[in-house]
This record gives C-alpha cells, structure tokens and sequence, in this order.
C-alpha cells in the first residue's frame, strides 16, 4: 500500500489478503470488508462469519475454497511450489489453523 492513514478516513473499503498454509501446500485468498474501520479490528478473519455466497465470491491464488451444500465443512485445495496440489476436508476451526498472514493490502476512501 502507498498510503494508510490510520487516524484519519475510516469510511472506506479494505482489501484483506488471507494466506493459508499446511505443509508445503499454500494458497491465499482477498476479500474486501466496507464500512467505519481501520487497522487491527479488520484482521479478526473468522469463515463462520461469512455465507456460502461470499465464499464464492472470495478472490482466490493458488487455492480452491468451497462449502458443499448443507455440509458443516470446508473443501480446501492448496497448491505447492512445484505445483502439485492437496485436497482438506476441514470444519471452520480447522480452518483457522491453517492461516498463517492476515494483511491490509489496499484501502480506498469512500467517495474518492
């Protein structure tokens, strides 16, 4: 990012990049989040939070995420570096274990 201004300009929309990892499998993903935040408060990522939808409609490198119908789990396919890639069933919480970075990526002032 070029400029954050912490203090100042809260109204606006975040992209936050998700970075997964198990082994030597990795992928990432990016969403935005809009609204009245700033700074730490946007990097609590929790997928229970989010519907099946907005899993769909995730920005996502090197990884597949999906969430089969009426299932309490995750389907995760993560990618190596030589590009050999691994399928994970995981529930949320597993989930979570597998993120390694939450980042602040870009941040654009609503209106501008």
């Amino acid at each position: 990012m070029k400029n954050y201004d912490g203090l100042n300009d809260s109204n606006g929309v975040h992209t936050i990049k998700v970075s997964l990892q198990d082994g030597e499998f990795k992928g990432s993903f990016t969403h935005e989040i809009g609204g009245n935040c700033k700074g730490a408060e946007l990097l609590d990522f929790d997928i229970q939070n989010m519907d099946d939808d907005e899993i769909k409609d995730l920005k996502k490198q090197g990884c597949v995420i999906k969430r089969p119908d009426d299932d309490n789990y995750l389907f995760v396919k993560l990618t190596s570096d030589a590009g050999d890639t691994c399928d994970f069933e995981v529930d949320d919480d597993e989930f979570q274990n597998m993120i390694v970075g939450i980042e602040i990526i870009d941040f654009k002032v609503e209106g501008k």
